[in-house]
C-alpha cells in the first residue's frame, strides 16, 4: 500500500509541475483530470500488504472473511494471523509441520 501511495504521489507531483510550468490548453487540463483520477482509483484499489492481511479484527470483519485470511496467511514456520488487543499481538496458532509442496 505505501508503495502504491508513494507512486500516486509522484505521479500527482508531476501532474502538478506540468501545470504550474505552462499555460495548458483544455485538453491538457482533461487529460491530467483523467489521469489523478485514474491514479485515486487504483490507490483505493491497492491489495493489501502481508501485515494488513495477516491481521485480523472481529468487530469490523464478518465470519467469512476471518476464515478467509487465516486460510490465506497460514503457513507452516511462519508467524501468520493475528488479533491485537490491549496493544498486544495475539498470533493464531500456525501448524507446526513441513509444508506441503
Amino acid at each position: 500500500m505505501r508503495r502504491a501511495l508513494f507512486a500516486a504521489t509522484m505521479i500527482l507531483a508531476a501532474c502538478a509541475i506540468v501545470a504550474a510550468a505552462e499555460e495548458l490548453s483544455e485538453q491538457s487540463k482533461q487529460k491530467i483530470a483523467r489521469i489523478r483520477e485514474e491514479v485515486r482509483k487504483r490507490v483505493e484499489q491497492a491489495p493489501l500488504t502481508l501485515d494488513e492481511l495477516c491481521r485480523i479484527d472481529p468487530q469490523t470483519m464478518d465470519e467469512e472473511e476471518i476464515r478467509r485470511r487465516i486460510r490465506a496467511t497460514t503457513y507452516p514456520g511462519m508467524p501468520g494471523p493475528y488479533m491485537e488487543k490491549d496493544n498486544q499481538k495475539i498470533n493464531y496458532p500456525v501448524p507446526d509441520r513441513d509444508p506441503i509442496i
